[in-house]
């Protein structure tokens, strides 16, 4: 198995080598379930506003965002917000139960974890445990809940 190394080493790399022109392209990318267009434009300022808070909290290179949110096109944006703070993201299937949640939240080491406001108090829980079981970075798990535009 053969691994390329990129010789781009900022932060937003991976960002800015998919969505360099984004941010002033105004054509369509996104339906939304209201039937409404979102275009690159408004998805680049909306993970940019996403992404600006993600740091603001401490996230950046070197930490994980674990994702329960619904897969949707909704959920791209806090996606490219992490990709565009540094951070790498784990998308956690909504079906998941507690356990499964967080046996992959501790594995992953996840410095947060993103969720429906339904999930917030169950994943408040998790964080709760995973923090009184563990002397390093998952000892300081932030949870956050998602609700999208």
């Amino acid at each position: 198995m053969v691994f390329a190394v990129s010789r781009h080493s900022s932060r937003q790399a991976l960002y800015d080598r998919l969505f360099a022109s984004a941010a002033s392209d105004q054509s369509v990318c996104i339906e939304k379930d209201d039937g409404t267009w979102l275009t690159y434009a408004e998805l680049a300022a909306l993970s940019g506003q996403l992404a600006s808070y993600l740091v603001s909290i401490g996230i950046g290179p070197n930490h994980r965002v674990a994702a329960k949110i619904e897969k949707s096109v909704k959920a791209v944006a806090p996606y490219l917000a992490t990709l565009r703070a540094g951070a790498a993201y784990l998308p956690l299937n909504t079906a998941y139960t507690p356990a499964e949640t967080e046996y992959f939240v501790r594995d992953a080491r996840s410095t947060l974890i993103v969720c429906d406001p339904r999930e917030q108090a169950d994943l408040l829980s998790i964080a709760a445990r995973l923090a009184r079981g563990s002397r390093s970075s998952i000892s300081r798990v932030k949870v956050r809940s998602w609700t999208p535009q």
